[in-house]
């Protein structure tokens, strides 16, 4: 029997210099990372990225190489102190661009222009240099300049106004949308230049607006006002097309089963296993439109039924009969799921600091490569290598340019 050797992780060689902070910008360059590229991530004490402050923190005491979101989005890469308001640290940069394929930011508009540091620089440095802005609104534009983060960009977006209950507030998703899948557009586009530079020589500017690539998952609701002058309103669980359509308390404390009926044959299994097979030709419930229009009953009705049993209960009875559910899963059911641990998706990365975090692998496989990951790099763990190694700079210079706080 012959075994196949894996093959190098597809963007092995591939340098990026890396300005991206927060969420957004860091996902996309952590998929690069995993995917073999070497991502050299410029920080400084001066401007933390936000992220190592986020919690959670490791025993609850916050600390820049304590935080568990940092090391989420930040795997697989390197960490370079410089201070890029100091005229020596932007030398070093060019210096490190022109040895880099990719330059990756996601700043406001004006910062690296305020350092001389944008493209048109960068191009000057070396030729065929990729170049990715991740802001908010894209580089032109009324609105260009204005700031902001993923939470205010959900707003922005028009997520919040569609995410919550009716005749209630808007309820924000837990985590900001756009931040979460901004990065699929990003990683997509920067391969697509990686590509077209290997065919033509020739480098590019890549000006990604968040909002515009976060609309793309509010299409339907875009259209349903474009086409029928409809604005679509919050409507907590419920769906047009499914009934019932909702998550449904069970035993124990904040325990909740999602049910989705999507047909009419569902709707009939679903009573079967409720035991209540005469509401499936019930007047009120019969048809889609049927159950729609008296959905709070339906609710109540199947509520009823999953509160006195348990999440796994209700789960295993409906999936027997085929129809779609799932349990409200915890972070402690996610870290004991069966189906995960069998997939590899949540692994231990040690860490200095954290001690044994868990992290999220990709959720493809291939039989060819397993995507790399490293844990995230301490502030300026990597500055000295760097330095040394890619820069070729001397150890007295090194020191030089730390007591100057230009490596700060």
């Amino acid at each position: 029997m012959t075994t196949s050797t894996p093959k190098a992780l597809p963007l092995a060689g591939i340098r990026v210099v890396d300005y991206c902070w927060a969420v957004a910008g860091p996902v996309v360059t952590k998929y690069l990372a995993m995917m073999g590229a070497e991502v050299i991530k410029i920080e400084s004490r001066a401007r933390l990225d936000g992220a190592r402050l986020g919690n959670p923190f490791l025993e609850g005491k916050p600390g820049v190489n304590k935080s568990g979101y940092f090391a989420t989005h930040n795997p697989s890469k390197m960490s370079v102190r410089m201070d890029i308001s100091k005229p020596e640290a932007q030398a070093l940069i060019r210096r490190l661009v022109a040895r880099a394929d990719i330059v990756s930011e996601s700043f406001s508009t004006k910062v690296l222009r305020e350092h001389n540091l944008h493209y048109e620089e960068m191009k000057k440095v070396k030729a065929d240099i990729i170049m990715i802005s991740l802001t908010m609104q894209g580089q032109t534009g009324p609105f260009a300049h204005h700031v902001g983060f993923g939470r205010t960009l959900g707003g922005l977006a028009g997520f919040d106004h569609l995410t919550g209950w009716p005749n209630s507030n808007p309820a924000a998703p837990n985590q900001p949308y756009t931040d979460l899948v901004v990065p699929w557009f990003a990683v997509a586009s920067i391969v697509a230049a990686l590509r077209h530079r290997n065919a033509t020589g020739l480098g590019q500017y890549i000006d990604m607006s968040q909002l515009e690539a976060g609309e793309h998952f509010l299409e339907p609701a875009l259209l349903d006002y474009f086409v029928n002058g409809r604005s679509e309103k919050r409507v907590g669980n419920r769906t047009p097309g499914a009934a019932p359509h909702n998550v449904y308390p069970c035993q124990g404390t904040d325990r909740w089963v999602a049910i989705a009926v999507m047909n009419d044959a569902m709707w009939t299994a679903l009573c079967q296993a409720m035991g209540k097979p005469g509401i499936a030709i019930d007047e009120r419930f019969a048809t889609l439109l049927a159950r729609k229009r008296n959905e709070e009953a339906l609710d109540h009705i199947t509520g009823e039924w999953t509160r006195p049993q348990t999440v796994e209960e209700v789960v295993a009875k409906l999936r027997g009969a085929g129809v779609s559910t799932g349990a409200v899963a915890r972070g402690e059911d996610l870290h004991s799921d069966a189906q995960l641990k069998h997939r590899g998706h949540l692994r231990i990365v040690e860490h200095p600091v954290l001690g044994k975090p868990t992290q999220v692998w990709p959720s493809f496989r291939s039989d060819e490569m397993e995507p790399e990951m490293r844990r995230a790099p301490l502030l300026g763990e990597h500055t000295h290598h760097v330095c040394r190694e890619i820069l070729g700079l001397p150890p007295e210079e090194i020191t030089r340019l730390e007591e100057a706080q230009v490596l700060f």
